[in-house]
């Protein structure tokens, strides 16, 4: 094997190990979202960060109103654990009462994968993205272990004391989470699917960004027919969803058409695999097995939101491969023999 290869198999295979063990684990609410969109919201090392952030916000409020340490933590794990039986249906979030299976993939996958990206030097980013997970991880559990340290109970009912705070903090969690997806998003434009070097205006290089970023938005248009078509009348629903369906193609191929007409072929590929991925994550949802087990979508509901976090995991999944296989450029390490037993 090439030792270009073993540089980016290297460090791209430091990062799942970090990722899964904080997607497996039974975190609750992450940014008060819906307990169901756990999984793959903290497929992001950026969500997972602001998540961390939220967490620490909250627990600082009701150690200030409840003023122990013990009691706060386990206000902090009830609220983001409210209503969380109620999401339990099976499918991938099983895995996450395997209290073996997860001592067994932090003791023998993330631990050593840790060590050796703390050891990494000229790695900023990729050690970014695995500490952002760490710490998500690593902040559940220690809410998780204070909240066990005490036997009262503490009521998250409404008309509770601290309803009000709880209110304004989830909203401000919710705009949280979603700043750090459309951060995800961004740094995700990065990626130039073309593999050519950025261009040395930086102006234009920008302006590349941006119209890569739009890509991860255009398919709105494929979301609107699946999101609209609601009816008691599945006949009227399924003819309302063909129309948009229409509809949407036509935009879409009104968009690549402009892109090609103004020279920025690189960004047809980027805008392809957009749609492509998205359609990829309505397909499973067509699926009944699909829609439990890998979109995790409950009983009731149409499951657009589940569809959603789906993609987006499959974006950073995509996207962020490409990127350490294309791009990446290794700078060495302080242990480099490490990398042949734990890359």
């Amino acid at each position: 094997m090439a030792s270009s290869e073993v540089s980016w198999q290297s460090a791209f295979w430091t990062i799942p190990p970090l990722a899964i063990n904080a997607m497996m684990q039974p975190s609750g609410r992450v940014c008060s979202y819906d307990p169901t969109l756990r999984t793959y919201l903290r497929s992001s090392p950026i969500v997972c960060a602001f998540d961390t952030l939220c967490i620490l916000i909250r627990y600082v409020l009701y150690i200030s109103h409840l003023r122990s340490p013990y009691l706060a933590a386990k206000r902090l794990m009830g609220v983001r654990r409210k209503d969380l039986a109620a999401a339990e249906h099976g499918g991938l979030q099983q895995l996450e009462t395997s209290g073996f299976l997860r001592c067994f993939l932090f003791v023998f996958g993330v631990l050593p994968q840790t060590i050796k990206l703390v050891a990494c030097k000229g790695l900023p980013w990729t050690q970014a993205w695995g500490l952002f997970y760490l710490s998500a991880f690593i902040m559940v559990e220690m809410m998780d272990m204070l909240a066990r340290f005490t036997n009262d109970d503490i009521d998250i009912s409404e008309g509770n004391p601290l309803e009000t705070s709880d209110e304004w903090l989830a909203f401000f969690d919710l705009g949280c989470g979603a700043i750090a997806i459309f951060l995800q998003l961004l740094v995700l434009a990065w990626v130039d699917l073309a593999g050519t070097p950025p261009d040395p205006i930086l102006s234009r290089r920008w302006e590349f960004r941006l119209i890569r970023l739009s890509a991860h938005f255009v398919v709105v248009f494929i979301y609107l027919p699946f999101i609209v078509s609601g009816d008691d009348d599945p006949v009227r629903a399924l003819r309302r969803r063909n129309r948009s369906l229409l509809l949407s193609t036509l935009l879409i191929f009104i968009v690549l058409t402009i892109l090609h007409g103004l020279n920025y072929r690189f960004s047809q590929m980027y805008f392809l695999w957009s749609i492509i991925l998205t359609m990829l994550a309505w397909s499973l949802h067509s699926f009944a097995v699909m829609r439990k087990h890998f979109l995790l979508c409950g009983e009731e509901g149409s499951g657009t939101k589940n569809v959603l976090v789906f993609d987006f995991f499959c974006r950073i999944l995509a996207f962020s491969l490409f990127w350490y296989v294309q791009y990446y450029k290794p700078e060495g390490t302080l242990k480099p023999a490490w990398a042949d037993y734990l890359g």
